[in-house]
């Protein structure tokens, strides 16, 4: 996955910099800590989760 830089379009924003600003965002909204890489876990398997699934994660990020 790439980031184009806003101020350089050729060139993507470093995989480094998109962590510790998930990782901000997380904090700053109560979240408890998750990795970005696992965000792709979530979405691949998000058709096999039922809605009683994804409650008992939301109460467990929250």
């Amino acid at each position: 996955m790439m980031f184009p830089s806003r101020t350089k379009l050729e060139q993507p924003i470093a995989p480094s910099y998109v962590c510790k600003r998930f990782q901000v965002i997380l904090e700053r909204a109560g979240c408890k800590r998750v990795r970005f890489h696992d965000l792709r876990h979530i979405f691949n398997t998000d058709t096999h989760i039922t809605d009683e699934m994804r409650w008992k994660v939301a109460l467990n990020i929250t």
